[in-house]
């Protein structure tokens, strides 16, 4: 074999390994995606992506995943718990005034951060 056979040989191995590189990546990548995704629903949170974050559907989560909240503790997510079942869902994010402890202080850290 001679050099410059030996360089092409090199050079198309590199290429070779590089693509399959990527490949590798991609897939694992796609994999997770899928997986979060899946695990999400499965879990009862219903996300809704947007550019920076994921928003909280205050009609589906648990008093724990609704402690992911600023402002709200054990507490205050029971009480969220409660009021929907005590009264059904919400039909706006703002409805969650309603519920005792949440006032427009904590609305206002939150209302980003969830969806009805």
């Amino acid at each position: 074999m001679t050099p410059s056979e030996r360089k092409e040989k090199l050079e198309n191995s590199t290429a070779v390994f590089a693509f399959a590189a990527v490949a590798v990546f991609l897939s694992l990548f796609l994999s997770l995606w899928v997986y979060g995704a899946r695990h999400s629903a499965a879990a009862g949170i219903t996300v809704v992506e947007t550019a920076r974050e994921a928003r909280i559907n205050i009609n589906t989560a648990s008093a724990e995943e609704l402690t992911a909240l600023s402002g709200i503790g054990e507490t205050k997510a029971k009480a969220i718990v409660a009021y929907r079942e005590r009264h059904g869902a919400f039909s706006t994010v703002e409805d969650i005034i309603k519920v005792y402890g949440i006032g427009p202080a904590t609305f206002e850290k939150i209302k980003d951060y969830i969806t009805v």
